[in-house]
């Protein structure tokens, strides 16, 4: 009885924090917003993969949504290659709601396929913009 009691605890926590993904991720480190868009894009791709059409969409709103509090959080406009880069990552997220919604598995594998190239691309450019900062 005692051990059923702190199963609990984990989610008695999340609703104590703001019990949503995008409220977590506009209140923890950009670390911990990627990890949980890691999460969720893991997720979608369970969904891709065994055409969960119900599930993909779920979890095409869930990035979506998460990636709007990210973008909504910038203390100052983003620069433009980090908008550049957080729209293709949004215009990805699209592509898989809709093939969702018309239940077209090639096109949201498509769209998934675009979608991690956004997120190389972008830590590429993060990348990059950290070797120009450190550089003499």
């Amino acid at each position: 009885m005692r051990a059923c009691r702190w199963r609990f605890v984990p989610v008695v926590l999340v609703l104590l924090i703001g019990g949503t993904d995008e409220a977590l991720a506009q209140n923890l480190s950009m670390k911990a917003a990627m990890r949980l868009k890691m999460t969720a894009a893991e997720t979608l791709l369970r969904a891709v993969v065994t055409a969960d059409y119900a599930a993909m969409a779920r979890g095409a709103d869930r990035l979506s949504r998460i990636t709007d509090t990210e973008i909504a959080s910038w203390q100052t406009p983003g620069r433009p290659e980090y908008t550049e880069q957080a729209m293709k990552f949004l215009t990805a997220v699209q592509t898989v709601k809709e093939a969702a919604r018309s239940r077209d598995q090639r096109a949201a594998g498509n769209g998934y396929a675009a979608l991690v190239a956004s997120c190389a691309s972008c830590h590429a450019t993060v990348t990059r913009a950290r070797v120009v900062r450190l550089a003499p």
